[in-house]
């Protein structure tokens, strides 16, 4: 480390502008990386940081409120998520003995690319999760949140079979 502090500290000014614009670049590109969280930071901002809670046979549930126990995903990976939030609906039981209700939360704007996520392709995966649960049944509740969403009140929902 040492050895490169005399290197550094030849280089001519004319440089240091260069250096900062460097700098810039790439803090700006961590900062564009760091838009696209992860599904766990969705989880915390959108369940009211409730703690990931573990299941009986160690399987994680994102959240969970009075009713529903909630898978958070991204939006093209619904069809996953509605697997996942039927098997913690079916393996836990709510304080009262009664079971869980299915409830998924599909975000929008999955990518890390610098060009955002079409917002319609999106929209498609929430209708296709709408078509699942309507089809088979599943009396339960879907969330449709955009990246930005930091509560669910800002999200769009539909309940089924209520």
């Amino acid at each position: 480390m040492n050895a490169l502090v005399p290197k550094i500290a030849k280089l001519p000014l004319a440089c240091a502008p260069l250096l900062c614009l460097m700098a810039v670049c790439c803090l700006s590109s961590v900062a564009s990386q760091a838009l696209a969280h992860a599904e766990k930071f969705h989880a915390a901002v959108l369940c009211k940081a409730q703690e990931v809670t573990v299941t009986q046979d160690t399987t994680r549930m994102d959240c969970f409120d009075d009713v529903f126990v909630y898978e958070v995903d991204w939006s093209k990976k619904w069809h996953e998520g509605i697997g996942q939030a039927l098997y913690y609906a079916a393996s836990e039981r709510r304080p009262n003995g009664e079971q869980y209700l299915p409830g998924l939360i599909l975000i929008c704007a999955h990518s890390k690319r610098s060009k955002p996520v079409n917002l319609s392709t999106c929209q498609t995966h929430y209708e296709r999760a709408q078509r699942a649960f309507l089809h088979h049944g599943i009396k339960g509740q879907i969330w449709f949140c955009l990246n930005e969403a930091r509560r669910r009140e800002h999200c769009v929902t539909k309940r089924f079979g209520f």
